[in-house]
């Protein structure tokens, strides 16, 4: 019996979450091995994948165990090693597979030279490269099991019934000085821009704005010239999750959370367009889709 497995480290928000159990996911899938998961708390965010149409099985205690120590002061050395002397964008110590820089790697490739038995994964894998290969099972899973959270809205309808755009403004936890400086902060000057895409390209658009704080959102966006409906924040992020993934076109930000909003939309014909400065001094060029507008 193949008793090989991979534990996939979950942490950060919704979108990172998401990221992580579908790249686990793909690889599982391509190997023939079985998938746990490790929940690392986050400060704000919530472990939310149980709340999609999928099967979860926790990392036991032996299987953690197993795991090398990220935070023995050894380990994290030979890491920063890694990182910024060899500059590897994915390294392996021992059974576990650390993901340094953004660009895509093939997880599956790295994994059928090892031995097996438990391997964990540890890094964002924020790219659809990770798990195309299992596209539609991905978009199966990530249903939200509760369509009441959501569709109770009194802008779900609406949104269902006209050329909806969703436009996604990210502040919060991005304007504390750590986050900033990795982040980096989306301009007004794109949302004009792609707003002017949207009205050449989309008959009769309407604009729906989702953000963590529609007070600043309602500032950046002031002089657009367009009318523009602002949606308040769902105390259950997954109402706004729910409710973005509705609409029939995206202007999305540096966000992973309007990221996945996008990429779950059925609508065939739909635009999406994303900042080209998803960081402020690493490239991630693979996040983005090849059909995706970038600006």
């Amino acid at each position: 019996m193949n008793d090989n497995r991979i534990i996939i480290s979950i942490f950060g928000g919704l979108g990172n979450q998401m990221f992580q159990y579908a790249a686990g996911f793909c690889a599982a899938k391509s190997l023939g091995w079985g998938l746990k998961y490790h929940y690392i708390p986050y400060p704000n965010a919530p472990f939310l994948l149980d709340q999609f149409s999928l099967v979860l099985t926790p990392a036991s205690k032996k299987d953690k165990s197993e795991a090398i120590p990220v935070d023995h002061f050894f380990q994290k050395a030979l890491l920063a090693f890694d990182r910024m002397v060899l500059k590897s964008h994915i390294s392996r110590r021992g059974n576990t597979l650390f993901q340094h820089k953004p660009s895509f790697f093939p997880i599956d490739q790295i994994l059928k030279r090892t031995p097996g038995g438990v391997f964990f994964l540890r890094g964002y894998w924020q790219s659809e490269k990770y798990f195309l290969d299992c596209k539609e099972a991905i978009e199966n899973m990530f249903i939200i099991r509760e369509r009441k959270v959501y569709e109770n809205h009194t802008l779900y309808k609406e949104i269902l019934e006209n050329n909806s755009v969703c436009i996604h403004i990210r502040r919060g936890d991005y304007l504390n000085k750590k986050t900033i400086k990795h982040h980096g902060i989306i301009k007004a000057d794109y949302y004009f821009k792609a707003v002017r895409y949207i009205n050449e390209n989309c008959s009769n658009p309407v604009f729906y704005c989702f953000s963590d704080d529609i007070g600043l959102a309602k500032e950046e966006l002031k002089e657009i010239g367009i009318k523009i409906k602002y949606v308040e924040r769902s105390e259950n992020p997954l109402c706004d999750f729910g409710l973005m993934q509705q609409c029939k076109h995206f202007i999305i930000a540096n966000s992973t959370f309007s990221w996945w909003a996008a990429w779950l939309s059925k609508n065939t014909q739909k635009n999406v367009i994303a900042p080209k400065a998803w960081f402020v001094k690493t490239e991630n060029p693979d996040i983005y889709p090849p059909d995706w507008i970038i600006l």
